[in-house]
Protein backbone atom coordinates (compact mmCIF):
# COMPACT_ATOMS: atom_id res chain seq x y z
CA UNK A 1 0.00 0.00 0.00
CA UNK A 2 2.93 2.27 0.84
CA UNK A 3 4.61 1.79 -2.43
CA UNK A 4 1.52 2.30 -4.14
CA UNK A 5 1.24 5.62 -2.47
CA UNK A 6 4.32 7.28 -3.02
CA UNK A 7 4.48 6.18 -6.87
CA UNK A 8 0.89 7.39 -6.78
CA UNK A 9 2.25 10.64 -5.04
CA UNK A 10 5.30 11.25 -7.73
CA UNK A 11 2.67 11.30 -10.72
CA UNK A 12 0.65 13.67 -8.73
CA UNK A 13 2.58 16.76 -8.00
CA UNK A 14 3.95 16.85 -12.10
CA UNK A 15 0.31 16.21 -13.44
CA UNK A 16 -0.76 19.04 -10.61
CA UNK A 17 2.00 21.59 -11.74
CA UNK A 18 1.46 20.94 -15.81
CA UNK A 19 -2.23 21.39 -15.21
CA UNK A 20 -2.28 24.77 -13.41
CA UNK A 21 0.78 26.10 -15.22
CA UNK A 22 2.60 26.20 -12.60
CA UNK A 23 6.92 25.32 -12.00
CA UNK A 24 7.77 22.76 -9.43
CA UNK A 25 9.59 23.62 -6.39
CA UNK A 26 12.28 20.21 -6.65
CA UNK A 27 13.25 18.11 -4.21
CA UNK A 28 10.60 17.32 -1.44
CA UNK A 29 11.43 19.15 1.77
CA UNK A 30 11.27 17.26 5.14
CA UNK A 31 8.83 18.91 7.70
CA UNK A 32 8.87 18.26 11.31
CA UNK A 33 5.86 17.68 12.87
CA UNK A 34 6.64 17.82 16.19
CA UNK A 35 8.84 20.18 18.61
CA UNK A 36 11.66 18.67 20.93
CA UNK A 37 11.96 20.24 24.29
CA UNK A 38 14.33 18.43 26.90
CA UNK A 39 13.59 19.50 30.49
CA UNK A 40 16.80 19.88 32.93
CA UNK A 41 14.84 20.52 35.74
CA UNK A 42 12.31 17.61 36.38
CA UNK A 43 9.24 16.85 38.78
CA UNK A 44 8.99 12.64 38.95
CA UNK A 45 5.26 12.48 39.96
CA UNK A 46 4.46 13.79 36.25
CA UNK A 47 6.59 12.32 34.25
CA UNK A 48 5.49 9.18 32.25
CA UNK A 49 6.61 5.37 32.19
CA UNK A 50 4.98 3.86 30.22
CA UNK A 51 1.43 4.78 30.96
CA UNK A 52 -0.75 4.27 27.96
CA UNK A 53 -2.98 7.63 28.58
CA UNK A 54 -3.79 8.47 32.44
CA UNK A 55 -0.25 9.13 34.57
CA UNK A 56 0.43 6.54 37.42
CA UNK A 57 -2.54 4.35 36.00
CA UNK A 58 -0.04 1.45 35.72
CA UNK A 59 0.85 1.84 39.86
CA UNK A 60 -2.81 3.22 40.89
CA UNK A 61 -4.81 0.56 39.23
CA UNK A 62 -8.48 1.90 39.70
CA UNK A 63 -11.73 1.12 37.13
CA UNK A 64 -13.41 1.74 34.77
CA UNK A 65 -10.68 0.24 32.67
CA UNK A 66 -10.85 0.24 28.62
CA UNK A 67 -8.36 0.48 25.97
CA UNK A 68 -6.66 3.65 27.63
CA UNK A 69 -6.71 2.55 31.10
CA UNK A 70 -5.84 -1.38 30.92
CA UNK A 71 -6.24 -3.65 33.85
CA UNK A 72 -2.97 -5.47 34.24
CA UNK A 73 -3.72 -9.04 35.37
CA UNK A 74 -1.09 -11.52 36.12
CA UNK A 75 -0.65 -14.72 34.56
CA UNK A 76 -1.65 -17.86 36.46
CA UNK A 77 -1.53 -20.61 33.60
CA UNK A 78 0.71 -20.66 31.02
CA UNK A 79 0.65 -24.27 28.94
CA UNK A 80 1.27 -25.46 25.38
CA UNK A 81 -1.70 -27.49 24.10
CA UNK A 82 0.22 -29.38 21.39
CA UNK A 83 2.90 -31.28 22.74
CA UNK A 84 4.16 -32.18 19.57
CA UNK A 85 4.63 -31.00 16.13
CA UNK A 86 5.40 -27.43 14.42
CA UNK A 87 1.85 -26.23 15.85
CA UNK A 88 1.79 -24.10 18.76
CA UNK A 89 -1.77 -23.90 21.03
CA UNK A 90 -1.29 -21.90 24.18
CA UNK A 91 -3.94 -22.12 27.05
CA UNK A 92 -3.13 -18.85 29.52
CA UNK A 93 -5.29 -17.77 32.64
CA UNK A 94 -5.33 -14.71 34.16
CA UNK A 95 -6.40 -13.49 37.63
CA UNK A 96 -8.92 -10.57 37.13
CA UNK A 97 -9.77 -10.92 40.77
CA UNK A 98 -10.76 -7.61 42.24
CA UNK A 99 -10.74 -5.61 38.99
CA UNK A 100 -14.52 -5.77 38.66
CA UNK A 101 -14.71 -6.51 35.03
CA UNK A 102 -17.04 -8.78 33.25
CA UNK A 103 -16.32 -10.17 29.96
CA UNK A 104 -18.24 -12.35 27.56
CA UNK A 105 -16.96 -15.61 25.10
CA UNK A 106 -15.70 -13.56 22.57
CA UNK A 107 -14.46 -10.40 24.27
CA UNK A 108 -10.64 -9.42 23.72
CA UNK A 109 -7.52 -9.43 26.01
CA UNK A 110 -4.61 -7.35 25.06
CA UNK A 111 -1.08 -7.66 25.58
CA UNK A 112 0.80 -4.79 25.86
CA UNK A 113 4.52 -5.05 24.38
CA UNK A 114 7.35 -3.59 25.42
CA UNK A 115 10.88 -3.55 23.39
CA UNK A 116 13.83 -5.64 24.43
CA UNK A 117 16.09 -3.67 27.15
CA UNK A 118 19.65 -4.48 25.04
CA UNK A 119 18.11 -2.79 21.73
CA UNK A 120 17.25 0.56 23.40
CA UNK A 121 20.40 0.23 25.54
CA UNK A 122 21.98 -0.07 22.07
CA UNK A 123 20.43 2.37 19.90
CA UNK A 124 21.07 4.76 22.80
CA UNK A 125 24.65 4.21 22.20
CA UNK A 126 24.98 4.17 18.60
CA UNK A 127 23.21 7.84 18.88
CA UNK A 128 25.18 9.08 21.70
CA UNK A 129 21.94 9.55 23.80
CA UNK A 130 21.80 9.86 27.48
CA UNK A 131 18.00 7.65 27.62
CA UNK A 132 17.23 8.78 30.97
CA UNK A 133 16.73 12.42 29.66
CA UNK A 134 13.42 13.30 29.97
CA UNK A 135 11.45 15.35 27.25
CA UNK A 136 8.31 16.29 25.23
CA UNK A 137 7.01 16.35 21.65
CA UNK A 138 4.49 18.95 20.78
CA UNK A 139 3.00 18.84 18.27
CA UNK A 140 3.46 22.67 16.04
CA UNK A 141 0.04 22.88 14.79
CA UNK A 142 -1.28 24.26 17.92
CA UNK A 143 -5.11 23.59 16.44
CA UNK A 144 -4.83 20.23 16.25
CA UNK A 145 -6.17 17.83 18.61
CA UNK A 146 -3.20 15.74 18.82
CA UNK A 147 -0.43 17.20 20.86
CA UNK A 148 1.90 14.61 21.17
CA UNK A 149 2.63 11.27 19.72
CA UNK A 150 2.85 9.40 22.65
CA UNK A 151 2.60 10.45 26.57
CA UNK A 152 4.88 13.12 26.87
CA UNK A 153 6.63 13.87 29.17
CA UNK A 154 9.08 11.14 29.06
CA UNK A 155 12.26 9.80 29.48
CA UNK A 156 13.71 8.52 25.79
CA UNK A 157 14.10 5.38 27.38
CA UNK A 158 10.73 4.84 28.64
CA UNK A 159 9.71 6.20 24.95
CA UNK A 160 11.48 3.38 23.35
CA UNK A 161 10.92 0.68 25.68
CA UNK A 162 6.87 1.14 25.61
CA UNK A 163 5.86 3.64 22.65
CA UNK A 164 8.06 3.59 19.69
CA UNK A 165 8.12 0.28 17.64
CA UNK A 166 12.18 0.00 17.04
CA UNK A 167 11.96 -3.39 16.47
CA UNK A 168 9.94 -3.14 13.15
CA UNK A 169 11.60 -2.86 9.33
CA UNK A 170 11.05 0.66 8.36
CA UNK A 171 9.16 2.22 5.59
CA UNK A 172 10.27 3.77 3.03
CA UNK A 173 9.89 7.42 3.86
CA UNK A 174 11.58 6.49 7.19
CA UNK A 175 14.49 5.31 4.77
CA UNK A 176 14.58 8.80 2.97
CA UNK A 177 14.85 10.87 5.85
CA UNK A 178 17.42 8.94 6.68
CA UNK A 179 19.91 10.87 3.86
CA UNK A 180 20.24 14.06 5.42
CA UNK A 181 21.60 12.23 8.48
CA UNK A 182 24.17 10.48 6.48
CA UNK A 183 27.56 11.53 5.93
CA UNK A 184 29.17 8.75 3.21
CA UNK A 185 28.24 9.85 -0.41
CA UNK A 186 28.01 6.02 -1.02
CA UNK A 187 25.28 5.01 2.28
CA UNK A 188 23.39 8.23 0.81
CA UNK A 189 22.89 7.02 -2.77
CA UNK A 190 22.27 3.64 -1.48
CA UNK A 191 19.25 5.02 0.74
CA UNK A 192 17.84 7.13 -1.87
CA UNK A 193 17.90 4.18 -3.83
CA UNK A 194 16.04 2.30 -2.03
CA UNK A 195 13.43 5.05 -0.61
CA UNK A 196 12.92 5.19 -4.73
CA UNK A 197 9.97 3.82 -6.82
CA UNK A 198 12.00 2.38 -8.92
CA UNK A 199 12.10 -1.30 -9.83
CA UNK A 200 15.81 -1.77 -8.64
CA UNK A 201 14.92 0.46 -5.60
CA UNK A 202 11.68 -1.44 -4.76
CA UNK A 203 14.12 -4.85 -5.27
CA UNK A 204 16.99 -3.19 -3.16
CA UNK A 205 14.43 -2.44 -0.17
CA UNK A 206 12.79 -5.81 -0.52
CA UNK A 207 15.99 -7.77 -0.01
CA UNK A 208 17.68 -5.45 2.45
CA UNK A 209 15.30 -4.31 4.74
CA UNK A 210 12.55 -6.92 4.64
CA UNK A 211 13.80 -10.10 3.57
CA UNK A 212 16.82 -9.35 6.10
CA UNK A 213 14.48 -8.21 8.44
CA UNK A 214 16.33 -4.91 9.46
CA UNK A 215 15.22 -2.87 12.44
CA UNK A 216 16.43 0.80 12.71
CA UNK A 217 19.27 -0.26 15.27
CA UNK A 218 20.77 -2.92 12.17
CA UNK A 219 20.63 -0.02 10.28
CA UNK A 220 22.27 2.40 12.15
CA UNK A 221 24.85 -0.10 12.26
CA UNK A 222 25.54 -1.51 9.04
CA UNK A 223 25.46 2.52 7.72
CA UNK A 224 27.82 4.25 10.28
CA UNK A 225 27.98 7.62 8.90
CA UNK A 226 24.00 7.61 9.44
CA UNK A 227 23.25 9.17 13.04
CA UNK A 228 19.81 10.64 13.01
CA UNK A 229 18.59 13.03 16.29
CA UNK A 230 16.46 10.60 18.13
CA UNK A 231 13.50 12.76 18.97
CA UNK A 232 13.07 12.78 14.97
CA UNK A 233 13.13 9.17 14.94
CA UNK A 234 10.37 8.98 17.89
CA UNK A 235 8.50 11.12 15.56
CA UNK A 236 9.28 9.21 12.21
CA UNK A 237 8.53 5.24 13.59
CA UNK A 238 5.25 4.10 14.52
CA UNK A 239 3.74 3.57 17.65
CA UNK A 240 4.06 0.21 19.77
CA UNK A 241 0.39 -1.53 19.53
CA UNK A 242 -1.34 -3.76 21.27
CA UNK A 243 -1.67 -7.38 20.39
CA UNK A 244 -5.34 -8.45 20.70
CA UNK A 245 -6.92 -11.59 21.53
CA UNK A 246 -10.22 -13.45 21.53
CA UNK A 247 -11.57 -14.95 24.99
CA UNK A 248 -12.87 -18.20 24.06
CA UNK A 249 -13.93 -19.34 27.20
CA UNK A 250 -16.80 -18.61 28.93
CA UNK A 251 -17.01 -16.76 31.90
CA UNK A 252 -20.14 -19.04 33.00
CA UNK A 253 -17.65 -21.86 33.39
CA UNK A 254 -15.27 -22.29 36.49
CA UNK A 255 -12.03 -23.95 34.83
CA UNK A 256 -10.24 -26.38 36.70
Amino acid sequence: IEEDFITWKDRFWPAVCEFFGIESTGEDVSVRQYKLTEHEEVNHDRVYTGEVARLHSLKNQRPPFDAKNPFLAKIKVNRELHKSGDRSCMHIEFDIEGSKMRYETGDHVAVYPQNNEALVNRLGELLGVNLDTVFTLTNTDEESSKKHPFPCPCSYRTALTYYIDIACNPRTHIIKELIDYTKDPKDQEHLKLMSSTSTEGKQLFSKWVTQDNRNIVHILEDLPTCRPALDHLCELLPRLQPRYYSISSSPKVSLL
